[in-house]
């Protein structure tokens, strides 16, 4: 053979520096993508957690919801009346805060199986009945159910509202379902 027809046979031969540099890259790659996948996982675990922070004391606000009795309960749509009053338009914008959470968090799902279950609640309950009339407490089934979505809402995504946006949403039940309380049990 001549000369000639083995230079292209050695150019395709890569040099063991050229095959260690392409294996490095090949490595690297792997790292990048394997601290990349890491990075992923470990963001998709914080938001579970954060979503699940917000998802079980909403849960648990509903059972604490479902023992309060009929005086309670009108206390607490008697203190958003004093608080929407006082405040003019804060109380909404606040509100509008919740909706921006649930969007940009993504928590549609959990709001939607939260929502069922406060409507459940409402329509199953013993408040606001011919025994129990709205009247008793000076509102209407739908403001009860209204700031008691809106606390329970606030609490799902909690992590993501300014805390004194959170405080003055969940503040008509601060006294009777007490945060806290939520968080420990």
């Amino acid at each position: 053979m001549s000369d000639a027809s083995q230079e292209p046979l050695a150019e395709s031969i890569p040099s063991p520096s050229q095959e260690t540099r392409h294996a490095e890259s090949r490595a690297a790659g792997t790292v990048r993508s394997d601290l990349n996948q890491a990075a992923s996982d470990r963001a998709e675990r914080a938001v579970a957690a954060h979503t699940a922070a917000g998802l079980i004391p909403a849960s648990k606000f509903l059972g604490r919801l479902s023992q309060l009795d009929f005086n309670t309960l009108g206390e607490a749509v008697r203190t958003w009346h004093r608080i929407a009053a006082e405040s003019g338009d804060l109380w909404f914008t606040v509100e509008e805060s919740v909706a921006r959470a649930v969007h940009d968090s993504s928590r549609y799902t959990e709001q939607d199986v939260l929502l069922r279950h406060m409507s459940t609640l409402f329509l199953e309950s013993t408040w606001f009945t011919s025994a129990q009339p709205g009247v008793r407490i000076r509102a209407a089934e739908p403001s009860a159910q209204y700031v008691a979505t809106i606390a329970m809402l606030a609490l799902l995504v909690r992590d993501r509202l300014l805390p004194d946006e959170f405080e003055l949403l969940y503040r008509p039940f601060a006294g009777a379902i007490p945060v806290d309380a939520l968080l420990r049990e």
